[in-house]
Parts: structure tokens; sequence; C-alpha cells
């Protein structure tokens, strides 16, 4: 009977150990992690605008194909800087979200992986830029950000 009564103490013993580690294991993983976050968050840099500027993003996400067999997905979600004081091409905006819409699809989707993983994401921005202003005739496109822009295999 002694020996029953050691051996559960035992084993209380260890499912404590046990217990203890896990949770030691759980409070510095998620320190680590909040810390990697943080991290990751200052190695982005924030958008700076101008006051004169206001970005347009009622686009949305968009999921494309690319022009590789099998296609891969490049997802997207693309903000238009303009000048906030140009109504007329806030309007314009507006009226062609679908027709800027088609225009970022159709550029992503004559791209393949190897150049969309080797263009620098300038080159990307002033290529679909000089795209998206020739369909605008009340004003231009200062630039153009990326909230996302990923390639999924």
């Amino acid at each position: 009977m002694a020996e029953k009564n050691t051996c559960i103490h035992v084993l209380h013993l260890i499912v404590i150990i046990l217990v203890g580690i896990i949770m030691i294991g759980t409070v510095a993983g998620l320190i680590k992690a909040s810390a990697k976050q943080n991290e990751i968050a200052e190695e982005v840099p924030p958008i700076i605008l101008q006051k004169e500027d206001a970005l347009y993003g009622e686009i949305g996400r968009l999921r494309i194909s690319s022009a590789d067999s099998p296609p891969i997905s490049v997802i997207v979600t693309p903000f238009l800087q303009y000048a906030k004081a140009d109504i007329a091409l806030q309007e314009e905006l507006i009226r062609k979200k679908e027709i800027l819409k088609k225009v970022i699809i159709s550029w992503f989707e004559k791209k393949n992986a190897v150049q969309l993983s080797t263009f620098p994401p300038d080159k990307i921005k002033k290529l679909l830029l000089e795209e998206l202003n020739k369909q605008l005739v009340l004003g231009k496109i200062k630039g153009i950000y990326f909230e996302e822009l990923t390639l999924l295999n």
C-alpha cells in the first residue's frame, strides 16, 4: 500500500512538472511571437502621403491567375494615390472602378511567376501605373501602393 501511495505521488509530481513545462513553453512562445510581429511591422515602411494626396482603395483584393502553365495565383490589393483636391479624378476613379480592375487583372495575367518574382516592386508599380493612367482622361494617378502582393503556388 505504501508503494502504491509513493507511485501515485511520483505520478502527481511528474504531471505537475509537465504542466509547468507546457505553461512556461507557451508563455515563452507567445512572447517570442509577439516580438516577431513587432519586428515585421517595423520592416514594412508605412505609406507616407502628403496632406494634398488621397488613396483610392475601392478596387479591393484581387486573386489573379498568372501566365504560367499551370498558373499560379497572384493576390493583390492595390491602392491608387491621387491629388485629394482633384474631385473630377476621384469621380472618374469611382466611375471606372471595374475598368481599372480589369486593367490590373489583365496586366498580371500576362506575366509569369519568374517575371513577377524578379521584377522589383517599383518596376511593377511603374508599369501598372502607366497602364492605369491610359484609362483616365480627367487626371492622372500619382502612385500605386500594394497592401498585399503575394504569389501562391
